[in-house]
């Protein structure tokens, strides 16, 4: 079983975004099971979840040290363009355009990386870019995978006309 206490989450994350984080986690960990309404669940806490990035970044990334004002809205961007793609990527069923959603959270870690060599707001940055690497880790683990993962069987629900061979 996973434990998670709330000590080992990272300080200079909002209380809002680490509780809506381990229920994320926790609905990620009820997807795997093969029951139903996790996939609602599990959608609805990644909705959630971007919109308070996309919406509430400038907020939710105002730790001390503070980075620019400009840095932490377009992280708040891209990193709720990155949970975006993480659902269908989860699901096996990633469009070609979805993969392309977790990019952005890659190329923001890339431009804070450069920034921060280059000017000595480095210590500011710090958390911003380590939030986004794991945001970027994790949905790149799902968007990314091995094309033989592509061939094995999903765990959705059958289609209608498969639950009519099923049914009979």
């Amino acid at each position: 079983m996973l434990l998670i206490t709330y000590s080992a989450i990272p300080s200079n994350m909002k209380r809002y975004e680490k509780v809506l984080l381990a229920l994320l986690g926790l609905a990620l960990v009820w997807l795997a099971a093969p029951t139903r309404g996790a996939t609602g669940l599990f959608t609805m806490l990644l909705w959630l979840l971007a919109g308070s990035y996309l919406v509430g970044g400038y907020w939710l990334f105002r730790t001390p040290p503070t980075p620019p004002a400009s840095f932490r809205i377009l992280g708040g961007i891209c990193l709720a363009a990155s949970v975006l793609g993480l659902l269908p990527a989860i699901e096996l069923r990633a469009q070609p355009h979805d993969l392309l959603l977790p990019a952005a959270s890659g190329v923001f870690a890339f431009v804070l990386l450069v920034y921060g060599k280059r000017n000595q707001e480095a210590a500011a940055l710090k958390p911003l870019l380590l939030r986004t690497l794991v945001v970027f880790g994790l949905c790149a683990f799902f968007a990314y995978p091995p094309h033989y993962v592509y061939s094995l069987p999903t765990c959705t629900a059958p289609s209608e006309p498969q639950q009519r061979v099923f049914n009979s």
